[in-house]
């Protein structure tokens, strides 16, 4: 299960390193959890959420979304108050979707299998495999990141 999803831009010092991403808002979790009586991650988190840098003119900082519920989103001055702040506002999504009887969706639900097959020409194949080498990831993780910078910056815009 993808639990954690950062989305950067064009400046960000975590360009090409998702892994390093992921790792670094594992930890950041994980510290704090400590502050809410060291419940393992999934008792307190149980929703993959998606993070992105907020521009100066969205006012700086984080915002934090849940993808499986819908408009609950947060966000904080730094990467671990966003996540702070979108475990409350997750947990207030839940207790209010059920004080209305409302269906609550199971976690994970809007997740894709995360498999995706292109074919490509042979040109391109040959300049993403330059460029892999070149930066020392493999080629797949170059191209998710390449995806994911393009979306990033798209969503920013729009």
């Amino acid at each position: 299960m993808l639990l954690f999803d950062i989305q950067t831009d064009q400046n960000s010092p975590f360009q090409h390193i998702d892994l390093l991403n992921q790792s670094i808002l594992k930890n950041l979790f994980a510290l704090s959890m400590k502050e809410r009586g060291n419940k393992i991650m999934n008792e307190e988190l149980k929703y993959p959420f998606e993070i992105r840098h907020l521009s100066e003119e969205e006012g700086g900082g984080y915002l934090i979304s849940f993808p499986d519920l819908p408009g609950c989103i947060s966000d904080g001055e730094t990467i671990e108050g966003a996540i702070k702040n979108g475990i409350d506002a997750m947990n207030s999504w839940l207790e209010t979707a059920k004080e209305f009887n409302d269906s609550v969706p199971e976690p994970d639900s809007s997740q894709a299998s995360g498999r995706f097959v292109q074919r490509i020409p042979k040109s391109l194949h040959v300049r993403l495999a330059a460029r892999a080498k070149q930066e020392g990831v493999s080629m797949n993780a170059l191209v998710t990141s390449i995806i994911a910078e393009s979306l990033g910056k798209k969503e920013a815009h729009q």
